[in-house]
C-alpha cells in the first residue's frame, strides 16, 4: 500500500493538482487536456524510476518490478501522445524538462543529486514548478510572464515544503542508507523550514489577492493557505507515514479546487 501511494498515485495527484491550477489561472490554454496529461505521464515515469535506478530507494532483497517496468512503457507512449497535440516550443520543453529530471537518480560518477539535500531541495521543486506552470504559459500563447511570477513562486515554494514533509516521512530510511536530506541532517530544522516557508505563502498569496485588485475572489487565494497548513501539519505526522503522503501530496490539489469553486 505505501509504495502503492508513493510510487504511483499520489505524485501524479499532486502534479496534476498543480497543472489543473496553472490551467485555470493562464486561461484559455490550447490543447489543456494533453497539457494536464502530459504533466501526469511524466511524473508516472520519473517517480518509478527512482527506485529502478537507486538500489538504495527499495528493500534490501527487492529489485526491478516486471510490473514497473511495463508501466514505465505505458507512460512513456502515453507522454509521446501527449505531446503531439501540443505546440512545438511546448513538445521542446516537455521533452528536454523530462530528460532533466531523469538526471535525479541516474549516478554521475558514482554520485547522484539527491545525495546531496543542498541541490536536491532546489532541484525538485524547481522542475515541479518549471513543469506544472511552464507547459501551460508556452500554450497559453502569453508573450508576459508578470501574471504567472507570483503565482510560480506559491507553487515553487508548495513543492519545497511537499519534498521537505516527504524528507520527514522518509528520515529513517534515507538514515540508514545513508542518503543526507535536510530530515536526516535535523528533524527541528525541517519543520521549522516548513513553518517560515508557510508564513511565506501567507504573505505572497495575500499580495497576489491584493495586486489583483478584485479580480481573483478571497476564495482563490484560500487554495494556496489551506495547502500550506495541510504541509505543516503533515510535517508533525511521522509516525504516520500513510497519512503524511496522503496530506502531502493531496494538499497540492487544493488550489486548484479553491481557484475553481471561485469561478462558479
Amino acid at each position: 500500500m505505501k509504495r502503492l501511494l508513493r510510487y504511483r498515485m499520489t505524485p501524479i495527484l499532486a502534479t496534476g493538482g498543480l497543472g489543473g491550477w496553472a490551467l485555470l489561472l493562464l486561461a484559455p490554454v490550447e490543447a489543456a487536456g494533453s497539457v494536464l496529461i502530459c504533466i501526469a505521464a511524466a511524473t508516472w515515469i520519473i517517480y518509478p524510476l527512482d527506485p529502478i535506478l537507486d538500489s538504495r530507494d527499495r528493500g534490501p532483497l527487492e529489485g526491478p518490478r516486471v510490473s514497473t517496468v511495463i508501466r514505465l512503457l505505458l507512460a512513456a507512449v502515453v507522454f509521446t501522445l501527449a505531446i503531439l497535440a501540443l505546440r512545438l516550443e511546448s513538445r521542446i520543453f516537455a521533452v528536454s524538462g523530462l530528460l532533466l529530471a531523469l538526471l535525479y537518480s541516474v549516478p554521475v560518477g558514482g554520485h547522484r543529486i539527491k545525495d546531496y539535500s543542498a541541490i536536491k531541495l532546489p532541484f525538485i521543486s524547481l522542475a515541479v514548478s518549471l513543469a506544472c506552470l511552464g507547459l501551460p504559459w508556452l500554450q497559453s500563447g502569453s508573450t508576459s510572464i508578470r501574471q504567472a511570477m507570483v503565482p510560480f513562486l506559491v507553487m515553487l515554494m508548495l513543492v519545497m515544503c511537499n519534498v521537505i514533509v516527504c524528507d520527514i516521512r522518509d528520515q529513517r530510511r534515507d538514515h540508514a542508507a545513508g542518503l543526507k536530506t535536510i530530515a536526516t541532517s535535523s528533524l527541528i530544522v525541517a519543520r521549522r523550514v516548513v513553518i517560515l516557508l508557510t508564513l511565506a505563502i501567507f504573505g505572497s498569496t495575500w499580495w497576489w489577492l491584493q495586486e489583483s485588485a478584485g479580480g481573483d475572489s478571497i476564495l482563490a487565494g484560500v487554495g494556496p493557505i489551506l495547502a500550506a497548513l495541510t504541509l505543516l501539519l503533515a510535517s508533525k505526522m511521522e509516525a504516520h507515514p500513510t497519512v503524511m503522503t496522503i496530506l502531502a501530496d493531496g494538499s497540492l490539489t487544493l488550489p486548484v479546487l479553491f481557484e475553481w469553486l471561485s469561478r462558479c
